[in-house]
């Protein structure tokens, strides 16, 4: 099991984002600030309560997948996390997790490995499907990252965040 936890951590590691910072003012006027919409339209995103002093955003547009405003599918998203609330300060913390394209690729990977070298095809087409799924992986994790620092940034500038901070959080 340990074994398992620590493929996870690291995969973790690679695959999401996580930021803290601390917003200068009460928890009224960064809900305020975060929930008002008479921003400029690149200070635009979609925001909803989450669980537990959570809040889920997402973009307008998601490139990597083609979606505009209510589309379906999973958008990219951010979730931010009050961590410490007190009357003049609250801790943010700014997360993603890890999406399900990655789960799937992480099984379809080695399945589809094996079942190519076991069908008796040559060493040069799988070597090359092998490089096909790990340069689409790559791919689609490089354009999620870049959204998902977009729309970190477009929530920094929304809250007038400043420096990411890098110390413990209170309740962590």
């Amino acid at each position: 099991m340990n074994l398992i936890n620590r493929i996870y951590n690291w995969l973790k590691e690679r695959l999401t984002l996580e930021e803290f910072y601390v917003f200068e003012g009460s928890e009224i006027e960064m809900e305020t600030r975060l929930y008002r919409t008479d921003y400029r339209p690149d200070y635009h995103f979609n925001i909803k309560p989450g669980k537990r002093k959570t809040h889920v955003i997402t973009p307008l547009v998601s490139v990597g997948i083609g979606m505009v405003n209510g589309g379906g599918g999973k958008h990219i998203t951010v979730c931010l996390e009050k961590v410490n609330v007190t009357e003049n300060t609250v801790e943010i913390r700014l997360y993603t997790t890890i999406r399900p394209e990655n789960w799937v690729m992480m099984v379809l990977f080695p399945v589809v490995l094996a079942i190519t070298s076991a069908s008796g095809l040559p060493f040069v087409h799988v070597f090359f499907l092998a490089l096909l799924l790990i340069i689409a992986f790559g791919w689609f994790n490089f354009v999620y990252r870049n959204q998902e620092e977009a729309l970190i940034e477009k929530i920094k500038r929304r809250l007038r965040l400043g420096e990411q901070i890098f110390k413990t959080p209170s309740l962590r």
